[in-house]
């Protein structure tokens, strides 16, 4: 697939990727539970992404199954995703009973994450031989982003940052580092509604910001076949 119809597909794709990642936002108050979040879906790419590429030869002899798009294919995924899930759940389970227990039901909602689903699909029938090097990129860039829109709240609803971290080692503080003394703290940043604000004013903020960009596309240069001298006369 060409750059360009990448592109076309992922902003056609956009609103079902956000609407399936709304409930992991939601639940990412803090940077903890950002980073468990982020980490525990990357580890699930990452298996997911390991049995696809060791068992997609041996799958695709199967004639319904030879294509990314057909109904068995994206049965067939949505078993492995949400197995993967369920195993992982029950490894935190027994190593983090306390994150959890904090995380809830957004844990398992990770089976729902639309990036792994077209990570694994648009895998199929690629033959990409760094699929789990890829996956390994794409779930760092997606606890990234998690993690960058947790610390957001954390400031704007609590005036901190870096809050939870005893989810992920219990020797790290779990009240975290102090920016602001006396601040006015806005709650809503704070409640499960606040990502989604903090995600729509970010892409407003893109939006802006691409339509303030100087379009040089449209600027018409000379062709070579005619050349302009300072006469202004043109040969």
């Amino acid at each position: 697939m060409k750059p360009s119809n990448q592109s076309e597909a992922a902003l056609h794709h956009s609103p079902m990727i956000l609407l399936s990642l709304a409930s992991l936002i939601s639940a990412s108050t803090s940077s903890g539970l950002a980073l468990f979040i982020g980490l525990t879906s990357c580890l699930v790419l990452l298996i997911s992404s390991t049995l696809v590429w060791l068992g997609r030869p041996w799958l695709q002899k199967e004639a319904l199954l030879a294509r990314a798009d057909s109904a068995l294919t994206v049965a067939v995924v949505a078993l492995l995703l949400a197995s993967v899930v369920s195993l992982v759940s029950v490894i935190i389970q027994m190593t983090r009973f306390e994150a959890f227990v904090t995380a809830g039901i957004w844990l398992p909602l990770i089976a729902s994450n639309a990036l792994i689903y077209m990570h694994l699909l648009r895998s199929w029938e690629s033959f990409e031989t760094n699929m789990v090097g890829t996956a390994m990129v794409r779930g760092i860039q997606f606890t990234a982003v998690l993690l960058v829109l947790a610390l957001l709240r954390e400031v704007l609803g609590h005036g901190s940052i870096l809050t939870n971290l005893q989810l992920l080692l219990p020797s790290l503080p779990q009240s975290g580092v102090s920016i602001f003394g006396n601040y006015p703290r806005l709650k809503v940043f704070a409640l499960p509604a606040g990502g989604l604000l903090v995600v729509g004013l970010a892409l407003a903020l893109i939006e802006q910001m691409r339509l303030r960009k100087p379009r040089l596309g449209h600027t018409r240069l000379p062709s070579d076949e005619k050349r302009v001298r300072v006469t202004g006369r043109i040969q």
